[in-house]
Parts: C-alpha cells; sequence; structure tokens
C-alpha cells in the first residue's frame, strides 16, 4: 500500500494525536481479504480497536425454469436444483442471493494508492475502487475531525451497478473488527428511533436462506458489542437513510449495510417492474452517495452519540437566499405590509 500525502511534507505521527479528545485514527494496511485496516485509539476510554472497511457485491436470485423437455414433467419429478433455480427472482420487495454462490463476492478493484489530505480541521483518507473488467467504480472517503469528537465519517461515493454479465447484485459497505472481536451473533438496530432491538443471527436450512432471513431493515443506526472477557466495546454505524443491514452475518465480527440495489427480474409481489432504475440521460445504472458515522467506545466509561449523531444526519442544517434584495427596499415593503404593536395600542 503507497500512501500519497497531499500537503508540503509528511506530516509527523505526533500531529495525528488530538489534543482535547485524546484520540488517534491511523491508517494499517490492506487485509488479505480486501479490507483497508484502520487503527482507532481513545485514551481516556481505553479502547483501542483495529477495524477494516470494504464493499462487496450480493448476487441476485434469478428464476430459471427447467429445460423444455423436463417442464412438461410434474414438478414433483424436478430435482431439488430445477426446484431452487425455479424459485422466485429477487425484486423490489424480496432480498434473495443466489442459492449457488450465496456469500458476497469483493466489488470493484482496490487501488494500492490511498491518497491522505489533512487541513487545520479535519485529515481524510480516500479510498478509490475501479475494475477496467467489470466497470465497477466506486469511492469512499474516510474523515477524521477534533471538532467531531469520537466519531468518524465515511462518504461511499458509489458509481452505476454495471449489469453487462446480465446478473442483478446488491452492494453493501462493510466494517469489520479485528483484535479477537467476538460479537456471538447478536447485534442491535434502531425501531423507528424509539429504542435498539436485539437481534440474533438464525440459522435456516441453506446459506442463501440465512443471509435472506436475517437482513433487518435500518433506519437509523446499528450496533455490535464485543463480548469477549473483560472487553465493554460497542461499534455503532450512524447511516442517513433506511437500508438493508445486518452484523457478523456473512463474514464474522462484520457489520454490513447494502447501500444500492440493481435487479433486473421482477419478483412478483406487486410492482410489475425490475428494480432497474437508469438515468434519463445516459440511461446507465443511478449512482448513489451515502454518508455515515461510526463510533467505537466503551460503553460503560463512554456515552453513546446515536442520537445527537442521527439529528445531525436526518435534519442537517438547511441555507436558504434570496436575490435581487437590498434593505431599503424590504423596509418599505415591510412597513407597508404590517402594523407595528404601538400603533395597534394607539
Amino acid at each position: 500500500m503507497k500512501v500519497i500525502y497531499v500537503a508540503d511534507k509528511k506530516p509527523e505521527k505526533k500531529e495525528f494525536l488530538l489534543a482535547e479528545a485524546k484520540q488517534q485514527l491511523e491508517i494499517q494496511g490492506f487485509s488479505n481479504d480486501g479490507h483497508v485496516l484502520f487503527k482507532y485509539a481513545n485514551a481516556e476510554q481505553g479502547v483501542d480497536q483495529t477495524f477494516g472497511v470494504n464493499l462487496k457485491k450480493y448476487l441476485a436470485h434469478q428464476q430459471e425454469d427447467p429445460s423444455i423437455s423436463r417442464s412438461f414433467l410434474d414438478r414433483y419429478m424436478w430435482t431439488a436444483e430445477e426446484k431452487t433455480d425455479n424459485e422466485p427472482s429477487e425484486g423490489a420487495y424480496i432480498f434473495k442471493p443466489e442459492w449457488r454462490s450465496p456469500k458476497p463476492q469483493l466489488y470493484g478493484k482496490l487501488s494500492e494508492d490511498v491518497v491522505y489530505e489533512k487541513g487545520e480541521n479535519i485529515e481524510q483518507w480516500t479510498i478509490t475502487y475501479e475494475d477496467a473488467k467489470t466497470n465497477e467504480k466506486a469511492i469512499i472517503k474516510v474523515r477524521f475531525s477534533q471538532f467531531v469528537p469520537e466519531l468518524i465519517e465515511f462518504v461511499v461515493e458509489l458509481n452505476s451497478i454495471p449489469i453487462d454479465d446480465i446478473k442483478g447484485k446488491d452492494v453493501t459497505v462493510n466494517w469489520k473488527m479485528f483484535g479477537g472481536f467476538d460479537a456471538q451473533k447478536t447485534f442491535w438496530s434502531d425501531s423507528n428511533a424509539l429504542e435498539m432491538e436485539e437481534r440474533n443471527i438464525r440459522e435456516l436450512m441453506r446459506e442463501d436462506q440465512t443471509f435472506a432471513g436475517n437482513m433487518y431493515p435500518i433506519t437509523s443506526a446499528i450496533a455490535m458489542r464485543d463480548f469477549k472477557k473483560d472487553s465493554n466495546t460497542q461499534v455503532t454505524i450512524m447511516n442517513d437513510r433506511v437500508q438493508g443491514g445486518s452484523a457478523d452475518l456473512s463474514d464474522n465480527s462484520t457489520i454490513e449495510l447494502i447501500q444500492h440495489r440493481r435487479i433486473l427480474r421482477d419478483d412478483g409481489k406487486g410492482v410489475s417492474e425490475p428494480l432497474n432504475e437508469t438515468d434519463s440521460f445516459d440511461d446507465l445504472g443511478l449512482q448513489v452517495f451515502a454518508r455515515y458515522q461510526m463510533q467505537i467506545f466503551n460503553f460503560e466509561k463512554g456515552k453513546s452519540l446515536q442520537r445527537s449523531s442521527q439529528i445531525q444526519l436526518q435534519d442537517p442544517l438547511q441555507y436558504f437566499f434570496i436575490f435581487d434584495f437590498t434593505v431599503k427596499e424590504s423596509a418599505k415593503k415591510l412597513a407597508q405590509e404590517h402594523t407595528s404593536l404601538v400603533e395597534i395600542q394607539k
């Protein structure tokens, strides 16, 4: 891995240490399974956690009929594979990975060059994914600032999902905790901002059914805890829109959120069209940008920032502008249209 520093000189290591928050975020390199590794430390809470981030894709199940010679047979005479192939396709209402290869695969090709930028208020790592063969492209920007204590921000810019292989896909953003983090197949998801509901991974008959049956609607946050002895570490991911997600499912100690879907078949549940939105200008699939915030903290010593972060993400500051405005004209107009309280009392 090569880190490209966009500055006059490479910053000294001590510059990463935030004096006020006593926190530190450093890039560590790449893992063998395609994660970009970071190490986060919070001296006040005794937190020292290595995590990785990457993108993956589920291949969508697409209904296939048996060969013509066997389609005339009664269904009970079909083989188990033929019956499974003939199950309804994934669509707008159904998340259903391809049963022959249900595990998610890496999305795009990770660039070995990571661009690092540091300003007075914020530092950013830019990670690029681009696969010339599959045309899968994306950018992940990791941001850390002393003015937003305990929060790490991820901005994921996902280009159009290619469908040259005539296969639907669900693209996920994944955060994996290293260092023996043990979630024990348990996580929590937000129930319409009312409370965090505990979820437990259920093992079903087939692996594809297990993946599909343990995806939950994540309205604002998803969290998991390390159940390892003497560990009080909690990881919470806050998203800016409703997404499907899970934790400790397809990979151990991993939170995954579905950022975008592009499906080529209808699931027969009422929409009567595939989930294949395209740009009216070039007929390519839509680009989807999303923003996430991560908090890694000791839940015995620290405080969750989930609700305050949720307000900032879902109800951001809005700006309004007016043009051709002068103070004199505005004052005259107000004087003509409004009566002061003093005049009313007279």
